[in-house]
């Protein structure tokens, strides 16, 4: 999952900043009551590391709606996709 890039906002308009960085991947479980969960992995000390299990599935849902190639990210102030 990508969240906003601060840089981006900042930036002159002729820099090249990317608009959202990666902050972890998330993956889509279901337990044995067809709930759904995201589980978070994120790069710890350049390993990957389990940082949050989520209910629901937004993350892996609007990122499966993106077509390829295309950036889904989160507003963290907002909260907002």
């Amino acid at each position: 999952m990508y969240s906003l890039n601060p840089e981006f906002v900042t930036a002159a308009p002729a820099d090249r900043t990317p608009v959202a960085t990666m902050e972890y991947a998330a993956t889509e479980t279901v337990d044995a009551r067809g709930d759904s969960a995201s589980v978070w992995t994120a790069r710890v000390s350049g390993k990957w590391q389990v940082v949050n299990i989520a209910t629901g599935s937004d993350e892996t849902d609007y990122a499966a709606r993106a077509g390829a190639g295309e950036v889904v990210f989160r507003e963290p102030q907002l909260n907002a996709w």
